[in-house]
Protein backbone atom coordinates (compact mmCIF):
# COMPACT_ATOMS: atom_id res chain seq x y z
CA UNK A 1 0.00 0.00 0.00
CA UNK A 2 1.37 3.34 -1.00
CA UNK A 3 1.44 6.17 1.61
CA UNK A 4 -0.38 9.24 0.19
CA UNK A 5 1.74 11.62 2.28
CA UNK A 6 -1.23 13.63 3.58
CA UNK A 7 -2.83 10.88 5.64
CA UNK A 8 -2.32 11.41 9.37
CA UNK A 9 -3.05 8.57 11.71
CA UNK A 10 -3.87 9.43 15.31
CA UNK A 11 -2.72 7.18 18.08
CA UNK A 12 -4.61 6.91 21.39
CA UNK A 13 -1.51 7.96 23.34
CA UNK A 14 -1.61 11.44 21.77
CA UNK A 15 -5.15 12.13 23.02
CA UNK A 16 -4.69 11.08 26.64
CA UNK A 17 -4.97 13.86 29.19
CA UNK A 18 -3.10 13.99 32.44
CA UNK A 19 -5.21 13.61 35.56
CA UNK A 20 -2.34 14.25 37.94
CA UNK A 21 -3.76 17.58 39.17
CA UNK A 22 -7.35 17.22 40.54
CA UNK A 23 -7.81 21.04 40.66
CA UNK A 24 -7.84 21.22 36.85
CA UNK A 25 -10.80 18.84 36.56
CA UNK A 26 -12.99 20.59 39.20
CA UNK A 27 -12.77 24.16 37.90
CA UNK A 28 -15.69 26.43 38.87
CA UNK A 29 -15.64 29.76 36.94
CA UNK A 30 -18.20 31.47 39.26
CA UNK A 31 -16.99 34.64 41.02
CA UNK A 32 -18.82 36.74 43.60
CA UNK A 33 -19.06 40.49 42.84
CA UNK A 34 -16.76 42.77 44.83
CA UNK A 35 -19.39 45.49 45.17
CA UNK A 36 -23.14 44.92 44.96
CA UNK A 37 -24.93 47.69 43.09
CA UNK A 38 -28.64 48.43 43.46
CA UNK A 39 -30.80 48.03 40.38
CA UNK A 40 -31.88 51.36 38.90
CA UNK A 41 -34.65 52.45 36.56
CA UNK A 42 -33.15 54.02 33.44
CA UNK A 43 -35.34 56.51 31.57
CA UNK A 44 -34.73 56.93 27.85
CA UNK A 45 -37.32 59.74 27.50
CA UNK A 46 -39.02 57.60 24.86
CA UNK A 47 -41.73 56.68 27.39
CA UNK A 48 -43.65 59.90 26.67
CA UNK A 49 -43.53 59.41 22.90
CA UNK A 50 -45.34 57.20 20.42
CA UNK A 51 -43.44 55.49 17.62
CA UNK A 52 -44.60 56.49 14.14
CA UNK A 53 -41.92 54.74 12.08
CA UNK A 54 -39.00 52.33 12.63
CA UNK A 55 -36.39 51.02 10.20
CA UNK A 56 -32.90 49.47 10.35
CA UNK A 57 -30.26 51.78 8.93
CA UNK A 58 -26.61 52.77 8.79
CA UNK A 59 -25.68 56.36 9.53
CA UNK A 60 -22.71 58.00 7.81
CA UNK A 61 -21.02 61.38 8.24
CA UNK A 62 -18.94 63.23 5.67
CA UNK A 63 -15.39 63.80 6.98
CA UNK A 64 -14.27 66.84 4.97
CA UNK A 65 -11.21 67.29 7.19
CA UNK A 66 -9.60 64.15 5.70
CA UNK A 67 -7.51 64.30 2.55
CA UNK A 68 -9.27 63.17 0.38
CA UNK A 69 -12.67 63.77 2.04
CA UNK A 70 -14.59 60.56 2.74
CA UNK A 71 -17.74 59.10 4.27
CA UNK A 72 -17.31 57.52 7.74
CA UNK A 73 -19.77 55.20 9.44
CA UNK A 74 -21.38 56.74 12.52
CA UNK A 75 -23.48 53.76 13.63
CA UNK A 76 -25.86 50.94 12.75
CA UNK A 77 -29.24 50.46 14.41
CA UNK A 78 -32.93 51.34 14.40
CA UNK A 79 -33.92 54.81 13.24
CA UNK A 80 -37.29 55.95 14.63
CA UNK A 81 -39.72 58.80 14.17
CA UNK A 82 -41.27 59.61 17.56
CA UNK A 83 -44.17 61.97 18.37
CA UNK A 84 -44.43 63.46 21.86
CA UNK A 85 -47.86 62.63 23.33
CA UNK A 86 -48.43 66.03 24.97
CA UNK A 87 -46.47 68.54 22.87
CA UNK A 88 -47.05 66.90 19.48
CA UNK A 89 -43.45 67.50 18.38
CA UNK A 90 -41.74 64.93 16.19
CA UNK A 91 -38.11 63.85 16.40
CA UNK A 92 -35.84 61.44 14.57
CA UNK A 93 -33.88 59.17 16.94
CA UNK A 94 -31.23 56.57 16.14
CA UNK A 95 -29.39 54.38 18.66
CA UNK A 96 -26.43 52.08 18.01
CA UNK A 97 -27.21 48.35 18.22
CA UNK A 98 -24.95 47.03 20.97
CA UNK A 99 -24.28 50.07 23.13
CA UNK A 100 -27.69 51.77 22.65
CA UNK A 101 -25.89 55.13 22.51
CA UNK A 102 -27.65 57.88 20.59
CA UNK A 103 -25.98 58.61 17.25
CA UNK A 104 -28.74 60.83 15.78
CA UNK A 105 -31.32 62.97 17.59
CA UNK A 106 -33.06 65.65 15.50
CA UNK A 107 -36.22 67.58 16.34
CA UNK A 108 -38.42 68.78 13.50
CA UNK A 109 -39.66 72.34 13.25
CA UNK A 110 -43.36 72.97 13.04
CA UNK A 111 -44.62 74.63 9.86
CA UNK A 112 -46.91 77.62 10.33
Amino acid sequence: VRDPGWLILDTPEEHETSTDNPDETNHDPHFEPIVSLPEQDVRTLEEDEEELFRMRAKLYRFASENDPPEWKERGTGDVKLLRHKEKGTIRLLMRRDRTLKICANHHSKERK
